[in-house]
């Protein structure tokens, strides 16, 4: 009989020991889940404010598109007007600058950005230089706008 007994005290000391890193497994893998469902939750949290940082780049594109629409079409207008007066310019060598500003606000815009576009393109009988600068404030929710249109013409050599 107590050779019985001594046979299985070793057993049962590997019993023990296997219970006992089982429970701590055990135990490990009930609480994995939880730390996995808050991994989730903060993961879920973060896409949702990814998909509204996206919605709102989207908008202000849209406003932004809109608004390079409506300057498209003011320099139309503003090259016919200074079509007809280019040959006053040339006549007499003047230099001609305009100056916009406008300011506009966003509610939700989170980011500061700075946009600088220097814009050398068109020519109807003079030279023009247009600057537009779009540049966030301080203010998240206040934008300023400025345009700035320069037409130089040199003089016309004098006719002798």
């Amino acid at each position: 009989m107590r050779l019985r007994t001594l046979m299985l005290v070793p057993w049962l000391m590997v019993m023990e020991l296997t219970s006992l890193s089982l429970r701590s497994l055990l135990r490990e893998l009930r609480s994995l889940p939880w730390e996995l469902r808050s991994l989730l939750r903060e993961l879920r949290s973060l896409l949702r404010e990814l998909r509204s940082l996206l919605r709102e780049l989207r908008s202000l594109l849209r406003e932004l598109r809109s608004l390079l629409r409506e300057l498209r079409s003011l320099l139309r207008e503003l090259r016919s007007l200074l079509g007809s007066c280019g040959a006053c310019l040339g006549s007499c060598g003047a230099s001609l600058s305009l100056s916009l500003s406008l300011s506009f606000s966003r509610s939700r815009f989170r980011s500061r950005l700075v946009f600088f576009i220097l814009l050398l393109p068109f020519i109807h009988s003079f030279n023009t230089s247009l600057s537009i600068f779009l540049m966030t404030s301080p203010s998240p929710n206040f934008f300023s706008l400025s345009l700035s249109l320069n037409v130089f013409n040199d003089p016309l050599p004098l006719s002798h």
